[in-house]
This record gives structure tokens, sequence and C-alpha cells, in this order.
């Protein structure tokens, strides 16, 4: 039971790493393809999105791999040191 939460937390925290290149690429090929809509914007758009999809499926496993796992990872990207300190 333990490891199979374990598991679950671990791809939670991949899919969370993924979704921010994914989404960033899906706001990049908006803009493009909004700004002037055309094929050739459509095709470009698609390519920044494909690109932005498989950025995020790479760094999500690369860091799924490692010893400590995408929890750790999550956990020190938003420990934020300089704001415990504000008043």
């Amino acid at each position: 039971m333990w490891k199979f939460l374990q598991e679950s937390l671990e791809i939670t925290g991949a899919i969370q790493i993924a979704l921010s290149p994914i989404i960033i690429a899906i706001v990049t090929g908006g803009i493009i393809y909004l700004a002037r809509p055309s094929a050739t914007n459509l095709i470009v758009s698609f390519l920044i999105v494909l690109t932005g999809l498989a950025t995020g499926i790479w760094w999500a496993r690369r860091i799924y791999k490692i010893k400590k796992g995408t929890i750790s990872y999550m956990s020190k990207v938003s420990n934020s040191p300089e704001l415990d300190n504000q008043e």
C-alpha cells in the first residue's frame, strides 16, 4: 500500500513538472497563431507545442529517474528561504 501511494505521488509530481513547459509552449504557439492566422503560423505553432511536449516529457522522466524523485525536486523548487524572513 505504501509503495502504491509513493508511486502515485511520484507520478503526480512528474505530471506537474511536465506541464510547465507544455503550458508555456501552448501559450507561445497560441500567441503566434492568433497574431496572424495562417497555415504557416499554424504549423509553426504546432511545432512549438510539440517541442514543449517533448521537453516536458524529457524533463519529467529525467527527474523521475533520479534517486530522490520528483517530490523531492518539487519541494526544493517551492522552498524559498528568502520569503521566510519577510515581515
